[in-house]
């Protein structure tokens, strides 16, 4: 303490080393702390650096996955995978629920199952299942032995009665004739009498004035005088009598030249019994009707041929009014109280053998008389239907019907008023029935005749399409089936008592047999099966492999888009021939399916052409949709307007679901679109109804009225395989480019844009190869000049190293 006293200058100088030592400390404690800082710094720089290394790794082994490939398109592949989990998520989820569904669906039918076969067991305590089935099959075999013995002597009984028809007929002529021969012979034994008579007179007379002694000229001079005498007698008394009823003598000769006649040309009709007629040339076969019960009113006589015309007329010698000359002919009858047989003529028209068949319809009085009100066609009482046909629309006409009457009774009158004791309350029921498809044969078409030929045949065969009224036109369209055999019927009722008549069946192909060229023999034309045998090579090939080669998918639809459309332009508003138009379209449609291709080309703008290409999907779906029964509804036939906006809507929805799911929509309309195109190209070789899923919209494009007609088609075995056909190539088709193109992306990058990439990419990086390759006029000339060397260079490329 003295020291720090006595020593002011060295207090000072502890006080400075002290402070100096705290600065010192001070200092020394910053340093640990900027060392323990730099320390932090290193050990993050080295953190850094070794992620840095780890990231170079990484993006060396990616760039060896993508194959160097650019950003664009591995931006594009990892947004496509993305999509795919999500895709994959949501199908997951959709997935447990359609599980959790089957499950509860599977054990409800488990228990109906338990049920059901709770259920037979205990049937089958009660009644033993052999016994059953031996008491059916053998119930079985006793049906089929009565069946067929009804059948066998049904045919016996109608066999007899035709025979009994001809053997009465014969009986009554023999009557007849030997009645006549039994009159003069009886005249004769008269005159016989009193010339025997006269001649004893004179023999008495004679003898009391001359010798009683005879010579042999005497005896014959009263035998040659008696002759004369009966001769003359006999000529006398037919004279007088031929005199006295001339009438008599006018309708007796026809008669006899019928009854003459009859022998040759002569076919008995049974009424609801079809008969096959033939009718040579120049020949005249009398259809006879007898044995009619009384309770029957009229008949008619229905005549169907397939293709020739043949007359029906009520008198020998056709006359106008008085016989209808068709392939499907009919007349009808009304009877007079007590008439029991009736008579008509069939007659060849064109000098050609005609075959047909024939039935006569018997109806009551309380029956509808069809075509009594006839006021548009030759004939009195018409119960005719007339048809006619173009490549779009087949027209049937008939006149109106009449309520029924009694034989010999007035008809009633047809326009007088309009109650409900009048004709006004018939209603007309328009049927149709289908004959099977591909078969041309007079088999097959007296067969559908023969079925639906009476009012109960044709409402268990046929199809209703629609109901007039009186009031309405007796006037029905329908679509133009070319090939396809159609029968159309009319049946009138009468819904206050309750009964109906049909009027004639008629028929047609909408085709003619008589051309020789594009005849129903050898329909469709040879540019349009060529230009469809094409279009279904093409659509095998875009239903297997279309995705996978897009810019050939792309022409494809390009095509057929620019095709249909523009035939529809061309047709409207030129009158080009049909092969012309054809092949202008096919070329425009090249042109079409060229443009859409090079457009995705050009601007890589994939969406753009998945829409073209889903239009088609939606335009092919909308057909389908207006195929079925539901076109044929009052509101679509009626108003294009709302025909229109409904396939238009149906139409643009579809390509809706392309922008969510656009390879997967584009596979479907591959293997969809594909495999219809097929289909069309099979039936330019086998006819097919499923063509008109198409066809029935190109003719509503191309004919104003056709919304009037009924676009009804046939489905029948062949339009069942076709589907089959259909539904399996676009099944197969979709699940094998699906299951091709998993692992591929979406879609293929767009040519040119990937040119200017490799371009650009090519310009910017000196690293690359292809970077120092020389130009193409002198990759040439170093080729020619190579032809000169003895040794060539070994061609190797160097890159260069910076």
């Amino acid at each position: 303490m003295s020291c720090t006293l006595s020593s002011p200058g060295m207090n000072c100088t502890l006080e400075k080393v002290l402070a100096d030592a705290k600065s010192l400390v001070e200092r020394l404690r910053n340093h640990d702390n900027a060392a323990e800082m730099l320390i932090e710094q290193t050990t993050s720089l080295n953190k850094r650096v070794e992620a840095m290394k780890q990231y170079q790794e990484e993006i060396d082994t990616l760039n060896q996955v993508a194959r160097h490939r650019p950003r664009s398109s591995l931006v594009l592949g990892i947004q496509q995978e993305n999509r795919q989990i999500r895709e994959l998520q949501q199908e997951n989820k959709e997935l447990r629920t359609s599980l959790e569904e089957h499950q509860s669906a599977l054990e409800l039918i488990m228990t109906k199952y338990r049920e059901q076969v709770f259920r037979l067991l205990m049937a089958s305590k009660r009644d033993d299942p052999a016994i059953v089935t031996q008491l059916k099959e053998q119930h079985t075999t006793e049906m089929q032995a009565h069946i067929d013995k009804i059948n066998e002597m049904a045919s016996v009984m109608r066999k007899a009665i035709e025979v009994d028809e001809g053997r009465i007929c014969e009986d009554e002529e023999r009557i007849k004739q030997l009645e006549l021969e039994n009159s003069g012979l009886r005249e004769l034994l008269g005159i016989s009498r009193e010339a025997f008579l006269v001649l004893k007179r004179e023999d008495v007379s004679e003898s009391t004035s001359l010798s009683p002694l005879l010579t042999s000229a005497d005896v014959s001079l009263r035998k040659s005088r008696l002759k004369g005498f009966v001769v003359k007698q006999t000529k006398q008394r037919k004279m007088s009598r031929w005199i006295r009823s001339p009438l008599l003598l006018l309708l007796l000769l026809p008669s006899m030249c019928e009854v003459h006649a009859q022998g040759e040309n002569r076919v008995i009709f049974l009424p609801g019994t079809f008969q096959n007629v033939n009718v040579s040339h120049n020949e005249t076969v009398q259809a006879i009707v007898s044995r009619i019960p009384p309770e029957v009113a009229f008949v008619t006589l229905q005549f169907h041929t397939q293709h020739h015309n043949a007359t029906l007329s009520y008198t020998r010698m056709p006359g106008l009014g008085l016989s209808l000359t068709a392939v499907d002919s009919g007349l009808l009858s009304a009877l007079q109280p007590g008439q029991t047989t009736l008579s008509l003529f069939l007659s060849s028209p064109d000098g050609d053998t005609v075959a047909g068949t024939g039935v006569i319809l018997p109806f009551s009085s309380t029956d509808p008389v069809p075509g009594a009100c006839n006021m548009e066609f030759n004939l009195e009482i018409d119960p005719n239907v007339y048809i006619r046909y173009n490549l779009y629309e087949t027209t049937i006409r008939f006149a109106p019907a009449n309520l029924g009457y009694e034989r010999g009774a007035v008809p009633p009158v047809c326009d007088e008023s309009m109650g409900s004791n009048t004709r006004w309350r018939l209603q007309y029921d328009v049927y149709q029935y289908f004959l099977p498809e591909n078969d041309l044969s007079e088999r097959s078409l007296f067969s559908g005749i023969q079925a639906v030929a009476d009012v109960q045949g044709m409402m268990e065969n046929g199809k209703r399409v629609m109901t007039l009224l009186s009031s309405d036109l007796s006037t029905a369209v329908f679509n133009s089936i070319p090939g396809q055999g159609v029968i159309y019927s009319v049946i009138v009722r009468d819904p206050l008592l309750n009964t109906s008549a049909s009027y004639v069946p008629v028929h047609t192909y909408a085709c003619s047999f008589a051309s020789t060229l594009d005849g129903c023999q050898t329909l469709g034309k040879i540019s349009t099966k060529v230009f469809f045998t094409i279009t279904g090579l093409a659509g095998l090939f875009v239903c297997f492999f279309g995705h996978r080669f897009f810019k050939c998918e792309l022409f494809c639809m390009g095509f057929s888009f620019t095709a249909f459309f523009f035939f529809v332009l061309i047709t409207r508003t030129t009158e080009l021939n049909y092969d012309i138009c054809l092949t202008l379209s096919a070329v425009i449609g090249v042109v079409g399916g060229v443009l859409l291709v090079m457009s995705w080309w050009r601007f890589g703008s994939v969406m753009a052409c998945v829409v073209v290409v889903g239009l088609m999907l939606g335009f092919l779906i909308a057909s389908t949709v207006l195929f079925t029964p539901l076109g044929d509804i009052d509101v679509f036939r009626r108003s294009d307007v709302v025909f229109w906006v409904t396939f238009c809507c149906i139409m643009i929805i579809v390509p809706l679901f392309f922008v969510r799911w656009p390879r997967e929509g584009n596979i479907t309309t591959c293997g969809v679109v594909g495999a219809y195109a097929v289909i069309l190209g099979v039936n330019a070789y086998i006819y097919t109804s499923l063509s008109y899923i198409t066809l029935n919209i190109l003719k509503r494009f191309l004919n104003n009225n056709f919304n009037a007609m009924f676009t009804d088609v046939p489905f029948q075995t062949i339009d069942y395989i076709m589907i089959t056909v259909w539904v399996v190539l676009g099944v197969c088709g979709i699940v094998l480019q699906l299951y091709r193109e998993r692992s591929r992306p979406f879609f293929p990058p767009s040519p040119y844009l990937m040119w200017l990439q490799e371009r650009e990419r090519r310009k910017t990086n000196v690293l690359d190869p292809s970077h120092h390759f020389p130009s193409l006029p002198n990759r040439f000339l170093a080729r020619v000049q190579q032809l000169t060397r003895r040794m060539e260079p070994a061609g190797e490329h160097t890159p260069l190293l910076l």
